[in-house]
């Protein structure tokens, strides 16, 4: 299966929230989308890329950018983790690890979802993926450098 690439719409694809309601990927489009795919809402390395997302989520705003986060958990388990750490982000379902197979972010050999974020425009084009997480200042200020440029180039765009 080849992964999606750069300016590919994002997949079509429903998942559940944590309300249990179908939301698709592409309900989104409008608005620009930080797409964060990953294992748990658990792990360190995930929560500490949400507290830095959260801790600049004006700025966030000021891009028009909805935060989704896509993981394994169902969505009981993700209605327990945002009892504990209020988030204002989409968290959707997918225990099959669909998402991350289609985009590329899954890891065959280990079974593992590489904890990865989607920078998506308003039409819903993949326009960057950011691979990496371990660093979530820089992971946080890349994806608001990638949103702000997105904006830069839409303001310079010539209308036909």
């Amino acid at each position: 299966m080849t992964p999606y690439l750069k300016y590919d719409l994002v997949p079509d694809m429903t998942f559940y929230d944590s309300e249990d309601e179908e939301r698709n990927l592409r309900d989104f489009q409008g608005r620009n989308m930080v797409l964060l795919v990953y294992e748990s809402n658990y792990e360190a390395e995930t929560r500490r890329v949400l507290k830095a997302i959260h801790n600049r989520l004006d700025s966030f705003r000021d891009e028009h950018a909805n935060i989704v986060c896509v993981s394994l958990e169902t969505p009981k388990e993700h209605r327990d983790f945002l009892d504990q750490e209020v988030l204002p982000f989409t968290f959707l379902s997918d225990p099959g690890r669909n998402l991350a197979k289609l985009l590329g972010a899954h890891d065959r050999v280990r079974g593992r979802v590489h904890n990865t974020t989607y920078i998506v425009d308003r039409e819903g084009r993949i326009e960057a993926r950011i691979p990496d997480m371990t660093d979530h200042i820089g992971h946080t200020r890349r994806a608001l450098d990638l949103l702000a440029e997105m904006d830069r180039i839409e303001h310079w765009s010539v209308p036909t």
